[in-house]
């Protein structure tokens, strides 16, 4: 009975350790706020926990597909013993099919990161309703993260998640807490799964697949097949950016992908380093000596 009992164990054990999509690497600093190292310590395992063992979809991820994210969260501010203002940094990647390289996927500084917080407090994730401004923010993004990769991979496959980001936006509207308001912000939280779902800005998502899946992927096959689409995905976002001037989303495939870009196109043809070294120019003229780089 005990060795059954044992076998049970090891079979529960190992689905749950395949089953969550998250390997989030987690990171507090304090050094601005008053208080112990031990909180600040049992505050970063609290949060690394909630983004590692709760699941946020119903696939099975094997050990090895856990979608590689991490978070940076600084305190700046705290007042009592539980309340604490700061910013969250969250970024993802994920591999390059047939090579060792992995390419940034998201990335987003989050200046509106204020929660509440004290040892012992249990960090309880429901989809359907907020437990806790800090627990409603990790879970948003989470959604967002794995929208992200799953965009990376099949066109529009992460709409279900930005979706489900989307509802804890919409349940946090009447929060008075920061980051989820309507218009407030161009970076805040609201404003960013709007950009992501916004209709107009809908080639970015798909020009997003075919940079990682038909572009990158590709490209330990053929360098010069898997080129054309990351090139085709930069016109799209020249074409964004005449639709919504200020959109995050065009910011974001830069702030991400701008190096990337650049040593893709030391290999391209002329033609194509012009119009490329002529289309980041547009959209980012203050870089235009670092983008001189692909012309030169």
């Amino acid at each position: 009975m005990k060795r059954v009992l044992l076998i049970l164990v090891s079979l529960l054990t190992v689905n749950f350790c395949v089953a969550q999509e998250l390997r989030c690497n987690v990171q507090v600093n304090y050094d601005q706020v008053q208080g112990s190292k031990e909180t600040y310590q049992e505050m970063q395992r609290s949060i690394s926990e909630f983004m590692n063992t709760n699941r946020f979809t119903d696939m099975v991820f094997g050990n090895d597909e856990r979608i590689e994210c991490s978070m940076m969260i600084i305190l700046r501010e705290q007042s009592g013993n539980s309340d604490y203002k700061g910013e969250i940094h969250v970024s993802a990647k994920r591999p390059v099919y047939n090579s060792s390289y992995t390419t940034n996927i998201f990335a987003f500084r989050d200046t509106y990161f204020n929660f509440s917080w004290q040892e012992g407090d249990q960090m309880l994730f429901y989809e359907n309703s907020i437990e806790s401004n800090l627990t409603a923010i990790l879970a948003f993004y989470a959604y967002v993260i794995i929208g992200y990769d799953l965009d990376s991979v099949a066109l529009y496959g992460g709409s279900e998640y930005f979706q489900k980001a989307e509802n804890i936006v919409n349940m946090a509207q009447s929060s008075s807490d920061s980051g989820w308001q309507a218009f407030k912000n161009d970076d805040n939280r609201y404003a960013l799964i709007s950009n992501i779902l916004d209709e107009a800005l809908r080639p970015i998502r798909q020009s997003f697949y075919q940079y990682h899946r038909l572009g990158l992927d590709v490209m330990a096959e053929s360098s010069q097949k898997g080129r054309v689409p990351i090139v085709e995905s930069v016109r799209v976002l020249q074409e964004c950016k005449k639709r919504r001037p200020a959109n995050t989303m065009t910011r974001l495939f830069l702030d991400i992908k701008e190096s990337e870009i650049l040593n893709v196109m030391t290999q391209a043809l002329p033609d194509e380093k012009k119009d490329v070294y002529n289309i980041l120019v547009d959209l980012n003229p203050t870089q235009s000596s670092r983008y001189s780089a692909i012309i030169n």
